[in-house]
């Protein structure tokens, strides 16, 4: 891939808040310059370390498919669509550090490169999604696509339903962190509703078996996805 195609601004404002700040820590009296010298060893600008290595997961993704013949890395200079998702994935990328949400976006720039990928507005729209979207968000849509799927991927114990059941309970006994936090996962359900991610009913109650099928949308699924 193109190096110059690929190359993100190195001064953001990150790079100008470390340089006030160390600029702030130099005016104090007495700890001033030492405590500036310890920031600088110990804080340094991320957005370099962030940008280097998203480069480098890229690249191994894009030979792993040159590799297995899905592609031609010299023909992706040419390729408008790819760049673009590049760009707009790569600031997206600079911007966060979780994993998951980096996989997701790894995944939105390797899906455009290939003969299959989906138009440039779904592109688009997928990637603004991922970057809006928290971790939790991904989270959600990872369980609901699959809910007893991932109960076995994860080495989870399924909650038990007898006579009727609710997404309620399977979400509350895959991230017990969330059963403390109602309001939130209502929002995350709600937003993922407006979005046609999910398919909602979070609070119907239901039969066992109409608990378990998928609520993830195929959209929602292929946008967030964080594997190729």
């Amino acid at each position: 891939m193109n190096q110059q195609n690929s190359e993100i601004p190195k001064s953001k404002a990150s790079d100008h808040l470390h340089t006030i700040v160390r600029a702030g820590l130099g005016m104090l009296p007495v700890v001033g310059n030492p405590a500036a010298e310890l920031f600088n060893s110990i804080v340094t600008p991320p957005i370099e370390k962030r940008r280097d290595e998203w480069r480098c997961s890229i690249g191994v993704r894009l030979l792993q498919l040159e590799q297995s013949g899905f592609l031609k890395i010299n023909d992706l200079t040419e390729n408008e669509a790819f760049v673009s998702a590049t760009v707009q994935a790569s600031y997206a990328a600079i911007r966060g550090h979780q994993e998951e949400k980096l996989a997701a976006l790894r995944n939105a720039v390797v899906n455009s490169a290939l003969w299959s990928a989906p138009s440039d507005s779904l592109q688009q729209i997928f990637i603004k999604w991922i970057d809006e979207l928290t971790v939790e968000h991904l989270r959600f849509l990872d369980l609901f696509r699959d809910p007893r799927g991932w109960f076995a991927r994860n080495n989870q114990q399924q909650p038990s339903f007898y006579i009727s059941s609710s997404l309620t309970q399977i979400l509350e006994s895959a991230y017990p962190e969330l059963a403390r936090n109602r309001p939130l996962y209502e929002l995350i359900a709600q937003d993922l509703e407006a979005r046609k991610l999910f398919g909602g009913g979070m609070h119907t109650m239901m039969s066992a078996n109409g608990a378990w099928e998928k609520r993830t949308t195929e959209m929602g699924w292929f946008a967030c996805r964080s594997k190729w």
